[in-house]
């Protein structure tokens, strides 16, 4: 079974851009998309996903408040924030795995 990732990025275009590279990149990779933060918990709640990357300045929940939220029921899933913020330490006190 090809590994199921999901994205989180607020902006259509840079959702759009990361899903086709990395969809070029890694063929094989099923990846799903959404644009909030409470639609990331929700889908990785109910799905299996091997590998998160999330925006952190989204509506409705930041990627700070997901991670945050995910870790309570999911605590070993690798969870990448993207963003240019300097979040980097708070980033990781919430569990994420690391920040590009």
């Amino acid at each position: 079974m090809p590994l199921k990732l999901i994205i989180a990025e607020d902006d259509g275009a840079l959702r759009e851009t990361l899903l086709t590279l990395l969809q070029i990149q890694f063929p094989d990779l099923c990846i799903d998309a959404v644009g909030d933060g409470s639609s990331l918990v929700s889908r990785v709640e109910a799905d299996h996903y091997g590998l998160v990357l999330t925006d952190n300045q989204m509506p409705q929940l930041t990627g700070l408040d997901a991670i945050r939220t995910i870790r309570g029921f999911n605590g070993t899933i690798p969870i990448y924030l993207l963003t240019g913020d300097a979040v980097q330490k708070k980033a990781q006190e919430v569990g994420a795995t690391g920040v590009l």
